[in-house]
């Protein structure tokens, strides 16, 4: 057996802690903390009784199968237990459920699980117990395996115990000295006794006749007197005989006057219970109208409170979608008021740009005006009109004007170049502007379907859910109805059952009655004058076979109104549960449309935009890429205007540039002229060095002008940049707030829709009133089983009542008919019958006394003095023996001496006799005693065996034992031994013996391991995993790293 992991949950909760079970050598570590609850998670799951454990799932294999068996607690308390097969793809198949699912792990693998999980579990308790022991005993299986073979070894050696003194025992009997008694003392004595019988005998039989001829002298005296005395009492008594006769035919007409008189009052009195019966009958057929319109109440109540139930639930579910709604729409109203402080910040960083801007526009305008100052002082600068190098000035004038000329010429050709890509850029810009306004215009129009995969994820795993819910239900309501197919099936039984036991048991009342009939005939034709007969008969009308007939039906009457308010109940529940399917189902086609309706949007706007750039978007649109495509965009049009205004600030520096060529070369055609000799020399190089000073002067002063022009222009388009990318992120956002605010009033609307206003005061009004209005139900049902349940008995009570009114009319006419009978047979009339009923019942119990001792009298007199003269005919007449009480005392004196003579004669006898006999049993006792060693000694023989059985089994914990050692060499790589001489016995790598106190706290619960995973396999299967308790303190990482040498799996974080 393999487990794949373990899940566990807190009972009522949905989140799982999951538990893999892995080979050490590919985990990082062993579970440190949860391992008990998980080993208790495993046997509730196994089928342990376990009320604390968590809700687990256990997916394993077994025989080549995967299985998953879950054991969950819910709601109401009630564990459910599921085995389900699991195949290659995942899916699940259910196996057993509840009490089958022990039976079937039983079968799948031929022994108990729970006992195979215990030898997989290394417990602190079972650790403790070893640590302090030492010995193998501390293991289940193996000490059940010593226990047997001590047991052996304690039965053989109490029967060889037992044989010695068997042996011993017979030969002190062997060796005893044993009386003896003679044959022929005891024949002499034999006689003896035989001779006194005869001779007691003989005097017996002559006291005898003596006695008797005594007896019939004195009897036949005494009889004669009685007879004589009877005799006249007869005849006294027959005196009254006349007055005796007319006596008896008084009460003869009487007795039949009373009969008649008795049969007439039961009559009255059945009819009497007749109407008490008819009208018991009318009053509950009234209470069964009465119920029946209870019932058709409750159940219009009932379906009235189901509707509103449904209602409510419905209004419930919009009201909470109205909740998510607002809190979705203050989610987005918090989002907004974020971005709306961002945009307020990045505003201010705005007006600090523009301020830092004019700022360095208006350093921009004074450096320029000092630039124009300068150039104003250099054409107001005075040249002298003669100079000593003007000469050289002009052919460097020369050279000048043709190198500028080639640079005008040059810069022409590239501001034509600079011209032209700036119409190119200008183009671009322009296409770009237009394609991200139809974008952003597009955005804002997509904005509330681009959470359209997010919705419809939630949607679908709405609808999953409901589905799977919906799977449950029906599963239930599957089971339902086969319990209900069930209860009809019952029903149907207990319905025949009872038709079958009715039959049988009025065939049993008619041949009763039959029977009953026929001992009234017998009877009245028997003795016509004795009422006493006629009374007692109806008590024969009981009878135990017909009692437990009446029993049985009373049972199976039981037994169906239990079936049927089983049934009543299963429908209920059935109901329920349809109701909870057909909302789920109004739901999912609910959330189907609404997930219908996004796409048919989504698509509908797809088809109105076709052009490329807008079909690009949609498409980063579906990646989740529309905010980087539309930032990819700006940052085109951004780096396009960054790359024109370069071109323009390139073609206006080429401008300048081929206008102060042009002036140059202007100033130098223009001052161009033919050397003159007019002036000193000396005053002509006073000038030229105050000008080359002034030159160098307004020179420096210019040069850092521009200097200052250029790192102002620079500072300005940074300004600029940054604030573009600014704006970008004002106007990103602005959409973000636009789109946000869209979204709030679109849900305001969807939360107005399906709840108008106040939702979380309306949804606790409506979770109030669906618990009353549940609770209404509750008791409504609860009403109408009871009713049902009232209504059916009073239905089978009125049943009942109607066939006893059968009966009793039957009874009744039966009666009335036989009355007029007995009236017609007896020539009678019911007014002389009711006069007879009007004598004293005194003065007629007396007369019936006295005729009955009148007729007790004279039978018993005339059967005296019969009896008497017979025994006066029959006594023989003998002859008086003369003496006869003097030889009768003679002879009983003879008889005692001859008693006591017998007496003494038999105590010899048995003193003889009791010799004879003992030595006969000691003799006995011998045999037994020597047959007792012999048996003995042959099971002493046979249970030899049981030693054998005993090595066999040592041989076998050897065995187990030695596994265990090849374990732990392979844990700890050869540091340590285990073997088994009676007891256990531990090695060093040297093979040296080491006490287990000594050993290291890891290396004791290596030797444990090993010990617990060498235990015996249960029918063939072996757990192949390990959990290792919490509690046991010990070195992880050297555990870890034992295990992984092994070939077996435990749970790992």
């Amino acid at each position: 057996m393999k487990i794949y992991g373990i899940a566990l949950a807190p009972r009522g909760q949905k989140e799982k802690s999951v538990f893999d079970f892995q080979r050490a050598a590919s985990s990082r570590d062993i579970l440190k903390k949860g391992s008990n609850e998980l080993y208790d998670g495993l046997l509730r799951a196994l089928g342990d009784e376990n009320e604390t454990a968590k809700d687990v799932w256990v997916e394993f294999e077994l025989k080549g199968k995967r299985y998953v068996l879950s054991a969950t607690t819910n709601a109401e308390g009630v564990t459910r237990r599921a085995l389900k097969e699991k195949d290659c793809d995942g899916k699940t198949e259910v196996v057993a459920r509840e009490k089958r699912v022990n039976e079937e792990l039983f079968r799948l693998a031929g022994c108990d699980l729970r006992e195979l999980a215990q030898n997989c579990f290394a417990s602190a308790d079972g650790f403790k117990e070893f640590v302090k022991k030492g010995s193998a005993r501390s293991f289940a299986d193996l000490d059940g395996l010593l226990r047997a073979a001590d047991e052996g070894e304690k039965v053989f050696a109490g029967l060889k115990e037992r044989h010695g003194q068997a042996l011993e025992r017979a030969r002190r009997m062997a060796d005893a000295d044993i009386p003896f008694s003679a044959k022929e003392n005891i024949e002499k004595l034999f006689a003896a006794v035989k001779a006194n019988l005869a001779e007691r005998e003989e005097r017996a039989s002559e006291l005898e006749k003596l006695k008797r001829n005594m007896f019939g002298q004195k009897a036949a005296g005494a009889l004669a007197a009685e007879y004589a005395s009877d005799s006249a009492k007869l005849e006294k008594l027959l005196e009254n005989k006349d007055y005796i006769d007319l006596k008896r035919g008084q009460l003869a007409a009487y007795d039949e006057a009373c009969e008649l008189v008795a049969r007439m009052r039961r009559l009255d009195a059945e009819k009497q219970a007749l109407e008490a019966l008819k009208e018991k009958r009318q009053a509950l057929k009234g209470e069964i109208d009465w119920q029946d319109g209870e019932f058709a109440s409750i159940t219009e109540q009932l379906v009235s409170k189901q509707a509103q139930a449904d209602s409510l639930i419905a209004k419930k579910s919009r009201m909470e979608i109205a909740i998510d709604e607002q809190k979705k729409a203050e989610e987005l109203k918090r989002r907004n008021n974020e971005l709306t402080e961002s945009m307020g910040k990045l505003n201010v960083q705005l007006d600090r740009l523009e301020t830092k801007k004019v700022n360095l526009k208006n350093n921009l305008a004074d450096v320029e005006q000092s630039i124009a100052e300068i150039r104003q002082s250099m054409e107001s600068f005075n040249i002298p009109e003669q100079s000593i190098g003007e000469l050289m000035e002009n052919v460097r004038a020369e050279v000048k004007i043709t190198e500028i000329r080639a640079q005008t010429d040059r810069l022409q050709t590239e501001i034509a170049a600079r011209e032209s890509d700036i119409a190119d850029k200008e183009l671009t810009i322009s296409g770009q502007t237009k394609q991200l306004n139809s974008l952003m215009a597009l955005d804002s129009t997509v904005a509330p379907l681009k959470a359209k995969d997010a919705i419809v994820s939630v949607i679908d795993a709405k609808i999953d859910k409901l589905t799977l819910i919906n799977d449950s239900l029906k599963e239930k309501l599957n089971n339902f109805r086969r319990a209900l197919e069930d209860n009809g099936f019952q029903e149907m039984r207990l319905e025949q059952s009872s038709e079958s036991i009715s039959t049988v048991l009025v065939r049993k009342q008619f041949a009763k009655e039959e029977e009953f009939k026929r001992q009234v005939l017998l009877a009245g034709r028997e003795e016509p004058d004795n009422i006493s007969v006629m009374s007692a008969l109806p008590a024969q009308l009981d009878d135990p076979e017909i009692e437990r007939l009446k029993s049985d039906l009373a049972n199976r009457t039981m037994d169906r109104q239990e079936a049927m308010r089983a049934s009543a109940m299963l429908k209920g529940a059935m109901g329920e549960i349809s109701r909870h399917i057909a909302v789920n189902n109004a739901e999912i086609e609910s959330l189907r449309q609404e997930k219908s309706n996004i796409n048919r949007k989504y698509l509908e706007l797809v088809a109105q935009n076709q052009a490329e750039s807008t079909q690009q978007y949609l498409k980063s649109l579906e990646t989740n890429g529309a905010t980087r495509y539309l930032l990819g965009i700006q940052e085109d049009v951004v780096k396009n205007e960054t790359e024109l205004r370069a071109l323009k600030r390139d073609l206006e520096q080429k401008k300048g540039r081929l206008t102060e060529l042009t002036t140059r070369l202007n100033y130098l055609s223009d001052n161009r002229r033919s050397v003159s000799d007019e002036g000193g020399l000396e005053v002509i190089m006073q000038t030229n060095e105050q000008i080359k000073h002034e030159l160098a002067d307004i020179g420096d002063r210019l040069s850092l002008s521009y200097k200052q022009h250029k790192t102002i222009l620079d500072t300005i388009d940074q300004l600029d940049n940054k604030r573009l990318r600014i704006q970008e992120l004002i106007i990103e956002t602005l959409q973000k707030i636009r789109a946000n605010e869209r979204e709030i009033v679109a849900a305001g609307e969807k939360a107005e829709e399906f709840a108008g206003g106040e939702t979380e005061e309306r949804l606790a009004e409506l979770e109030g009133e669906l618990e009353e209005v549940e609770s209404e139900r509750n008791m409504l049902f609860d009403s109408k089983e009871n009713l049902s349940r009232q209504v059916f008995d009073k239905r089978v009570e009125l049943r009942c009542l109607e066939i006893d009114c059968d009966v009793k009319e039957k009874a009744l006419e039966e009666s009335r008919r036989s009355l007029s009978e007995m009236l017609k047979s007896s020539d009678r009339n019911e007014e002389w019958i009711r006069a007879i009923a009007d004598l004293s019942d005194e003065d007629i119990e007396a007369t019936r006394r006295g005729v009955k001792n009148f007729d007790y009298l004279f039978e018993k007199l005339t059967e005296r003095t019969d009896t008497e003269k017979r025994a006066l005919e029959l006594l023989p007449r003998e002859k008086e023996i003369p003496r006869a009480a003097e030889r009768a005392a003679h002879l009983e004196r003879r008889l005692a001496n001859l008693d006591a003579k017998a007496a003494e004669l038999e105590e010899k006898l048995d003193y003889e006799l009791n010799v004879f006999v003992n030595t006969g049993a000691l003799k006995v006792s011998l045999a037994q005693a020597a047959n007792e060693a012999e048996i003995l000694g042959g099971l002493t023989e046979a249970f030899n065996e049981t030693k054998v059985a005993s090595a066999i089994i040592y041989d076998k914990v050897k065995s187990v034992v030695a596994y265990a050692d090849s374990l732990l060499k392979i844990m700890s790589e050869g540091r340590l031994g285990v073997s088994f001489e009676n007891e256990l016995v531990f090695s060093d790598s040297e093979q040296n013996a080491i006490e287990l106190a000594g050993i290291e706290n890891t290396d004791r619960l290596l030797i444990y391991l090993s010990l617990l995973l060498a235990q015996p396999a249960h029918n063939g299967e072996r757990g192949n995993w390990l959990i290792v308790d919490e509690r046991i303190v010990c070195n992880r990482l050297k555990l870890n790293k034992a295990l992984s040498l092994l070939e077996v799996e435990y749970a790992a974080v």
